[in-house]
């Protein structure tokens, strides 16, 4: 069916973004107001971990210049025949 507000229809990726801001800023207003009342001995130490957070973030998110060399290592892993086979119920449930 195709009806006058059809073009105006997010898309479902758009949609989650949008969710994922306002739950986003939800948290951040949470933040801000608790942070209104913490002596500023620990506002200090909630800064440097936010600063040492993003830091760590931005050294693991950096690519690498380090070149794999395929077949290094060949013979040293050994890995069952069943390695993909199901796992019984027992396993799951606990009942092991």
């Amino acid at each position: 069916m195709h009806g006058v507000f059809e073009g105006n229809r997010e898309s479902p990726d758009r949609i989650s973004r949008i969710k994922s801001s306002r739950i986003a800023m939800i948290t951040i207003e949470i933040i801000v107001n608790k942070l209104n009342s913490v002596p500023e001995t620990l506002l200090i130490e909630v800064l440097s971990f936010i600063r040492d957070t993003k830091s760590k973030s931005a050294q693991i998110s950096k690519p690498s210049d380090f070149q794999r060399i395929a077949g290094l290592h060949e013979g040293q892993i050994l890995i069952s025949d069943d390695f993909n086979d199901s796992l019984p119920d027992e396993f799951w449930l606990g009942n092991e």
